[in-house]
């Protein structure tokens, strides 16, 4: 049995059985993909509620804090939110792009730079 978690399958197990059902890659579609992006992308200039939640977490939060970042938190995860409805704010992209039921924080993921 596989254990999709609350990331990718939402809380569903997946049963695997050998010569029986589809093996894991088969099954890989299930999950959501991945959103990357060099750091330098929203550095200046943020465009997408993507850029805002990674502005919030990577630059924002370490600079501000100084704390280990807990997704579980909801402290933490309610500092993220306030700060992206700010820089949302701020970059005028609307309102309309965040929604705190449907915050996208665990499908994005920056690329540090090197």
């Amino acid at each position: 049995m596989v254990d999709g978690g609350t990331e990718g399958l939402e809380g569903y197990a997946r049963v695997i059985m050998p010569r029986i059902t589809p093996c894991f890659e088969r099954n890989i579609w299930i999950f959501s993909p991945y959103i990357k992006f060099p750091l330098c992308t929203f550095a200046k200039t943020q465009s997408t509620a993507a850029h805002c939640i990674e502005y919030a977490r990577f630059i924002k939060w370490d600079k501000f804090t100084g704390k280990p970042f807990d997704a579980d938190d909801a402290e933490h995860m309610q500092w993220i939110y306030s700060e992206v409805c700010s820089t949302v704010m701020t970059c005028n992209l609307g309102s309309a792009i965040l929604s705190q039921s449907n915050f996208p924080f665990t499908h994005v993921h920056a690329l540090k730079r090197t």
